[in-house]
């Protein structure tokens, strides 16, 4: 009998002992989980702080007007896309600040309400200067929201960017001359190299 107590005793010990080394080790690597997104949200913070970061743009989101939608139809929108969502890998574009500055240069897709001039084939939203407007606010959820307002020599916009603690960046954008569209893609450190370059 006495054997057998012993027994069920290093058994129970031997299971309390891998219990508090499971437990040691999920909070270990819960601890780095948090470590890492702690870290990811200090760098968006850093970056948008020093007013020194790009955003490159994967997806265009266009609203869906009924003129739209039948260009869409024709089969007019680049491979791998629909009305609701246009792929912009291999396409240039970018949203760089730089400082009080900010270049910008987006495709764009969707109706012209006004014309922006004659012999442009060129329709991306364009601007490179000191935009009227620049805020930043960070949300309860902690994601940073960006307002700018800037005049280009056609139209006047107004961009809303909302960037996640990931990454991640969604980005809205009015103008008095076109219907809205959206546009999706991240955020990253500004390099040296890439200042100069448009």
């Amino acid at each position: 009998m006495n054997q057998f107590v012993n027994r069920l005793m290093k058994l129970s010990n031997l299971v309390l002992y891998l219990s508090m080394i499971i437990l040691l080790i999920r909070c270990g690597s819960t601890h780095g989980i948090n470590s890492t997104a702690d870290t990811e949200t200090n760098n968006i913070d850093l970056l948008i702080q020093e007013k020194k970061f790009m955003i490159i743009s994967d997806w265009a989101s266009p609203l869906a007007t009924t003129s739209f939608n039948a260009i869409a139809n024709s089969g007019l929108i680049p491979l791998g896309s629909n009305v609701n969502r246009i792929n912009l890998i291999g396409n240039p574009n970018y949203l760089k600040v730089i400082g009080d500055s900010i270049s910008l240069y987006l495709p764009y897709y969707g109706e012209q309400r006004f014309g922006i001039g004659y012999n442009n084939s060129d329709t991306g939203i364009k601007y490179d200067g000191i935009p009227d407007m620049y805020e930043v606010k960070k949300d309860k959820k902690g994601r940073q929201r960006i307002t700018l307002n800037f005049k280009n020599k056609t139209e006047s916009c107004r961009v809303l960017i909302v960037l996640f603690e990931s990454g991640r960046s969604d980005m809205t954008i009015n103008t008095s001359h076109r219907t809205q569209i959206g546009y999706t893609g991240t955020i990253s450190k500004l390099e040296e190299n890439s200042v100069a370059t448009n």
